[in-house]
């Protein structure tokens, strides 16, 4: 899973799509994949969730650490319908989640998943943009294997930093 601009899959991640209900928000689609894993730092991203309600809303497209890179939740559409779409380097399908109901991958068209503008961070507390993973200008960060992202909030809105470490770009390349 290389790109938030499109929905793609590879053998260390699974993507997914959730028909949305009145009942769910990205925030509780989150609740209940990090139910079914056990990292070290769970109690925490449960913490972060927990924290959430009532600061977004149930679309807020959200972000949060998996295994090699973050996972996202984000509303569209699928087929006329209100969907969830979820892309995760966590290495489970999810069917077996009963709040879930997904549509396989191999189901959407090419080209069906919309760019989204920004996600928050839920254990950062931070908003960015989606990042093109496949671009040389977003090169890794030196010290957290991930890639630099634009932040699209607050006082250093625009910047390219680490979303673990908040470094910023220009200070590591110089």
């Amino acid at each position: 899973m290389k790109t938030r601009r499109g929905f793609v899959s590879n053998s260390s991640s699974s993507s997914f799509i959730v028909f949305r209900s009145d009942k769910l928000s990205t925030r509780q689609i989150a609740q209940a994949m990090v139910n079914v894993r056990d990292f070290d730092h769970d109690h925490m991203t449960m913490r972060a969730l927990k924290n959430l309600k009532g600061k977004i809303d149930d679309d807020t497209p959200i972000t949060f650490s998996t295994i090699n890179y973050e996972s996202f939740i984000f509303p569209g559409v699928y087929k006329d319908e209100p969907v969830f779409y979820i892309e995760t380097s966590n290495n489970h399908t999810f069917y077996d989640v009963d709040e879930l109901t997904p549509i396989r991958e191999e189901d959407v068209p090419e080209g069906a998943v919309k760019e989204v503008d920004e996600f928050y961070d839920i254990e950062r507390e931070i908003w960015y943009k989606s990042t093109d993973y496949s671009s040389d200008d977003d090169k890794f960060c030196d010290e957290h294997c991930t890639f630099f992202v634009e932040l699209t909030r607050g006082e250093d809105k625009g910047k390219k930093v680490c979303p673990i470490c908040q470094s910023n770009k220009e200070q590591k390349i110089n």
